[in-house]
């Protein structure tokens, strides 16, 4: 929305401040998709050592 009052006043800086804007936001979403895959390999790391651990025939449990 800045973006295009920017374009539409001619105004550089507040162009600038939205793509800067846009790219933190963008920033922001791979840094807390790669947290969420980290989680998840964690995860099924504890679940096959707990698997390993369990007798024969307690995973069905």
């Amino acid at each position: 929305m800045f973006g295009v009052y920017g374009l539409a006043t001619g105004s550089l800086v507040t162009v600038g401040v939205a793509f800067v804007c846009i790219l933190l936001l963008l920033a922001w979403g791979l840094v807390s998709t790669w947290q969420d895959q980290r989680s998840v390999i964690l995860m099924r790391s504890i679940c096959a050592k707990v698997l390993a651990v369990l007798p024969r025939g307690e995973e069905s449990k």
